[in-house]
């Protein structure tokens, strides 16, 4: 009901009061508004607190991720701090969940470590070149009923792929 209307008289509409009664009527002073409450970086708790004190509801609590506002605190509100609202109306609020997660980056070798090369299928002394190259050494070993061709590198130890240290010794195992 708007401000400045009647919405309550005595004696009631369609009564007939006598000449000197007293004739007794209420006048609305409009919706009871209130300011929103700046719920930014308080808790859930704390926001609910707020908005109780300020006669809102607290409506839906969104989460999201956020690498700047700490996990449980209000990122941001609808409507925002400062609106005038009627009393009772809810306000949504946005929590943190706190920063997404951050990828555990692989290692990268030292200048004192190398990978051990893919050699796999690779004719034995080109495969030795490449282990060269890289700082390792190679030893070889012969592999039989492999049904590859004779003096490719059937099998690698370490995996490649592996760090080790620069003058280490790879194993090549060589199908005779």
């Amino acid at each position: 009901m708007g401000e400045g209307q009647v919405y309550k008289q005595d004696p009631a509409p369609g009564e007939q009061p006598n000449r000197g009664d007293t004739v007794s009527y209420w006048v609305s002073r409009g919706r009871r508004q209130t300011e929103v409450p700046d719920l930014g970086g308080k808790s859930q708790a704390e926001a609910q607190a707020a908005l109780s004190a300020a006669g809102l509801e607290l409506g839906s609590v969104i989460p999201e991720q956020s690498a700047t506002v700490p996990a449980g605190l209000v990122i941001r509100q609808d409507p925002p701090a400062g609106q005038q609202v009627e009393k009772g109306s809810s306000v949504n609020i946005v929590v943190s969940t706190g920063p997404p997660p951050t990828p555990t980056p692989t290692p990268s070798p030292s200048a004192s470590e190398v990978q051990v090369p893919n050699v796999y299928g690779m004719p034995s002394s080109l495969a030795e070149r490449e282990l060269s190259a890289v700082g390792l050494l190679a030893d070889y070993r012969s592999r039989t009923g492999t049904g590859q061709q004779p003096g490719t590198v059937v099998h690698v130890k370490p995996d490649a792929g592996t760090v080790v240290s620069r003058g280490s010794t790879v194993v090549l195992f060589i199908a005779a």
